[in-house]
């Protein structure tokens, strides 16, 4: 029995043989008996990164935290991401968005994911945790308590984090993940870019500063310096320049070599391998060749574009097919590959999974349930793939090999997402092909 420094009482139960520590910055801890402790070296050649994402804790998303933007859905103007949210909740943000930062995820998680045998866990932060300025309506400073808190927790139970900067200002590709869903990107383009990717690179001080003090460096020994920038709104020369200098600015903060600051990520723009067999290439290949410490990674999701009525056997097949050979040219042609987000989403059907107001491409409701796109035709029904109730045990089994087959094609991977909230207009829980902890409960991911 653990008692948390909320002076709640849980059962840690880890049958992997994993340890926890709770002497203060002590790295002997280690989620199961076969990884190794956060005090020992990870090598990428023997271990494989298992994780898991706490998406829609510091960052809030629509279609993991429906629960906070469902009470406006029939208002004129409902909230469609973290900024309109804010707006909308007016005075009462502070406390609406610091409750949902303690209550959302806890100390119990922490010890759930080491238990259940993962051995990472990628945590998204918006600039926001460092600071807002004035025509910003993001809680300075609120969330880096919380990221605190989450260092703790994850030395406790010997998991690593890779730190994913996933909003930045200006928005990096316009999607509500980034803080502000709008058309205009200001980042590496439009009237504020070079301004707004020089504030980034200012945070991005800030942050290795601090993961690269020998306190933390084993705690957080990676860094995603861009979550999913648009190639095509931002070029990519552009944006390779800015890597390099980021990449620059890291090393001259940490130094070189194993141990010295962290592990340097960089998302391909959705520029990803491309091909089969001798045709396969990789825009990336030979980019910042001889650097120190530099991975890349990319983020593979069977729902999105096209819909199918696939069966989930033939589903569960296509990471094998789909993505093994590419993660394997980009290890020999780059180096170090991540998949730093999956899932196990064969479709697009779920509560704001397309954005708030948005429908399905699977059930033809899409761009809106009101005025759906008649080039996109109906492929299927979500009720099925909403309510995991209705889950056949056959269903189950294949949801299972899905995730087997996905971790072993992706070799170093984090699941999207841990959890998703509750929702208040529905009483099965929301998106169940997106919450690993669900999924683990309820008997489809093993």
């Amino acid at each position: 029995l653990l008692k948390t420094d909320e002076g709640k009482v849980f059962r840690y139960n880890n049958t992997l043989g994993g340890t926890w520590v709770s002497i203060p910055f002590n790295d002997t801890a280690r989620p199961q008996a076969d990884q190794p402790s956060l005090e020992e070296p990870w090598d990428y050649n023997k271990h494989q990164i298992r994780g898991v994402n706490l998406g829609g804790w510091l960052v809030i998303e629509p279609f993991i935290t429906p629960y906070l933007f469902e009470p406006y859905i029939k208002s004129e103007n409902p909230p469609i991401d973290e900024w309109s949210l804010i707006k909308t909740l007016g005075d009462s943000a502070k406390n609406v968005i610091e409750d949902h930062y303690k209550d959302f995820i806890k100390e119990e998680d922490f010890a759930q994911i080491a238990s259940a045998g993962l051995n990472w866990i990628r945590i998204p932060i918006g600039w926001w945790l460092i600071e807002s300025q004035e025509d910003e309506p993001f809680q300075s400073g609120v969330s880096w308590k919380y990221l605190y808190k989450a260092f703790g927790w994850a030395r406790k139970y010997g998991l690593r984090l890779n730190l994913d900067l996933h909003a930045v200002p200006g928005s990096q590709n316009g999607w509500n993940h980034s803080g502000r869903q709008g058309k205009q990107i200001n980042f590496l383009a439009g009237p504020m870019g070079i301004v707004n990717a020089q504030r980034t690179l200012n945070y991005i001080m800030t942050l290795t500063q601090f993961i690269s003090q020998p306190k933390y460096k084993n705690v957080v020994p990676m860094f995603s310096v861009l979550n999913e920038p648009k190639i095509g709104s931002i070029t990519s020369a552009a944006l390779r320049s800015w890597y390099y200098e980021s990449y620059k600015l890291i090393r001259s903060i940490g130094g070189q070599g194993e141990g010295n600051g962290p592990f340097i990520v960089f998302h391909d723009g959705f520029q990803g391998v491309s091909g089969i067999g001798s045709t396969l290439k990789n825009p990336w290949s030979g980019f910042m060749n001889g650097s120190d410490r530099v991975g890349l990674d990319t983020h593979p999701y069977l729902c999105f574009g096209s819909q199918n009525n696939d069966s989930l056997e033939t589903n569960s097949f296509k990471p094998c097919k789909q993505w093994s050979a590419h993660q394997n040219f980009t290890m020999d042609s780059f180096g170090l590959a991540i998949a730093g987000e999956w899932s196990l989403a064969v479709n697009d059907c779920g509560i704001f999974v397309n954005n708030v107001g948005s429908g399905s491409r699977f059930d033809g409701t899409y761009p809106s349930p009101s005025s759906p796109d008649p080039k996109i035709p109906k492929i299927g029904d979500c009720s099925y793939w909403n309510d995991h109730r209705k889950w056949t045990k056959s269903s189950k089994d294949s949801f299972i090999e899905l995730g087997k087959t996905t971790q072993d094609s992706l070799i170093n991977s984090f699941f999207w997402t841990w959890k998703i909230s509750h929702s208040i207009l529905q009483d099965n829980p929301p998106n169940p092909m997106w919450n690993y902890q669900l999924g683990l409960q309820s008997g489809y991911i093993r």
